[in-house]
């Protein structure tokens, strides 16, 4: 079977925006994909992820080492503490910044968002990006 290449709309900005600004701690929120010939798209929405950035979560996600890495997004340095099924967790380096940071992966996509520590639990941003990673999923990414 073919593999089929698909692309990012902005029909995905909608969903992260409201992620961002509708009652969730999440306050950024990044989708990366990686199609079939290996070109990384990423949608942001209140996130500044290079491309470089882009290609490292997209390529060490899911190694055995990754864990072992600070992960750089969006001008904060994050350092995993926790790497489940469901999703990775990290921390910020600068506690200052109080900041989280959550990847929930599909078979093909990464879900990124980074969440305010002092307006809500991680669980409340894992909820959030777990939903749009499924709507993802469904849509066949």
């Amino acid at each position: 079977m073919a593999s089929v290449s698909r692309k990012l709309s902005n029909d995905w900005a909608k969903p992260m925006s409201l992620i961002c600004e509708g009652g969730t701690p999440v306050q950024a929120v990044a989708i990366l994909y990686q199609d079939p010939d290996g070109e990384i798209q990423r949608l942001q929405e209140q996130m500044d992820m290079t491309d470089a950035q882009a290609q490292v979560l997209m390529s060490d996600v899911g190694t055995e080492t990754f864990h072992m890495e600070l992960v750089h997004v969006d001008d904060s340095e994050y350092l995993v503490t926790t790497v489940c099924p469901l999703a990775i967790h990290a921390r910020c380096t600068d506690i200052s910044q109080q900041k989280g940071l959550v990847i929930v992966a599909t078979s093909t996509a990464l879900v990124v968002g980074t969440y305010g520590t002092e307006s809500g639990p991680a669980t409340d941003a894992v909820h959030a990006l777990c939903q749009l990673s499924g709507d993802l999923a469904n849509a066949g990414f």
